[in-house]
């Protein structure tokens, strides 16, 4: 369901200092030294394209990734901080047994993303470290291949009512994690965006 669409790119580490952590930048896949713009579709690739420039690219290129602007009938959650030793926090697996659908553990190794068939309005809840995209924020989620063993192996319908009771149960602290510009470096994980560190802001 992900592989058949021209949503694709290879995505480069960059280390950034003031988080602490990488940021992930989508890159073009027929000229890497570049980066791609999540917000037009002309502009994304196919999944053998940005693997291939990605296998080919080595190192400078750290995986793939696929583009979630604009609702199309799946959705990507993404489960923070919830791998501690091989082991998933209890939360974690409540969620990922609800929706029933694709899982894999993130470039980190810390969490998981989950791929499902459906339509939702994108929220964050960075207290408990719940995201959930449907396309309405241009966003790039990266993908590493690392199948959950247990889920299911290809993308499903969430089971029923599964994404509405993940709203009701996480996402009214969604609006206090929100609100504060303070809290924003941490949205910006899978983002676009230029360097922060590079731009003149007031502080």
């Amino acid at each position: 369901a992900l592989t058949d669409l021209p949503r694709w790119a290879p995505w480069a580490a960059k280390w950034n200092a003031k988080r602490g952590k990488f940021d992930k930048i989508p890159r073009r896949a027929d000229v890497p030294e570049y980066g791609l713009s999540t917000a037009n579709p002309d502009r994304w690739f196919t999944f053998a394209a940005a693997v291939a420039a990605f296998e080919r690219e080595q190192p400078s290129l750290s995986g793939v990734g696929y583009v979630m602007t604009r609702p199309h009938g799946v959705v990507g959650v993404d489960l923070d901080d919830c791998v501690h030793d091989g082991e998933i926090a209890p939360w974690a697996r409540e969620v990922v047994d609800a929706l029933a659908s694709y899982t894999e553990v993130s470039p980190s190794g810390k969490g998981l993303r989950i791929f499902a068939l459906g339509e939702v309005a994108d929220w964050t809840n960075h207290t408990v470290g719940v995201e959930v995209y449907g396309g309405a924020e241009p966003r790039f989620l990266t993908l590493t291949g690392q199948h959950l063993v247990g889920t299911p192996t290809d993308v499903r319908a969430a089971g029923a009512g599964a994404l509405e009771q993940l709203r009701a149960q996480y996402g009214r602290e969604a609006a206090k994690a929100e609100g504060p510009v303070a809290d924003m470096p941490e949205v910006l994980d899978d983002l676009v965006l230029p360097d922060l560190a590079s731009l003149d802001l007031p502080y």
